[in-house]
């Protein structure tokens, strides 16, 4: 007889990192980590009553890409607005050509980070977290920013405590 089959729900909040990509997994009785790079996948399970602790915290990292995003974009648009003016006060054919050439570059390269800092406003703050279990601490790779980790929260507290038998074991809210 074959054993029944586990249900999984998928948390909020997979992350891309150098180990590949990472979601979170909620089953009836355990919290499911998945990796997967290319064609190796790795799996490392923490057991809901086993779970004494999920520690999320706020890193700089998304205030970094920020400002990294945000020169770059400022750097990008004054160098396009100087290959343009060039452009068009230029009196050589060529020359005029080979500025519009790197004007056009430099407006895409302005155009694609400013999409990026676009995109990592609107996710908003980074965040670590840390899962404290019997057997020791392990950093988990997703989530990574905060909203999600706020839900995360708010999905595995209950389960836990009902794991636990009511003992409070995880904060709803993290700080």
């Amino acid at each position: 007889m074959n054993p029944p089959a586990v249900s999984y729900r998928k948390l909020p909040g997979a992350a891309w990192s150098a180990s590949g990509r990472s979601r979170l997994w909620l089953a009836d009785d355990h919290l499911l980590e998945a990796n997967a790079l290319l064609i190796v996948e790795r799996y490392h399970r923490f057991f809901l009553r086993d779970i004494r602790a999920l520690l999320v915290q706020q890193t700089k990292v998304g205030r970094v890409l920020n400002i990294v995003s945000g020169i770059l974009t400022s750097v990008s648009v004054i160098v396009t607005a100087g290959f343009s003016f060039a452009a068009a006060s230029a009196t050589a054919t060529d020359s005029r050509i080979a500025f519009w050439i790197f004007a056009g570059f430099f407006g895409v390269a302005a155009l694609g980070a400013l999409t990026f800092w676009v995109v990592n406003l609107l996710l908003g703050p980074t965040c670590r977290c840390v899962i404290h279990t019997t057997a020791g601490a392990h950093p988990l790779e997703a989530p990574k920013r905060l909203r999600h980790a706020r839900h995360l929260l708010a999905e595995l507290a209950p389960q836990v405590e009902a794991a636990q038998g009511g003992a409070p074991a995880l904060a709803a809210t993290p700080p």
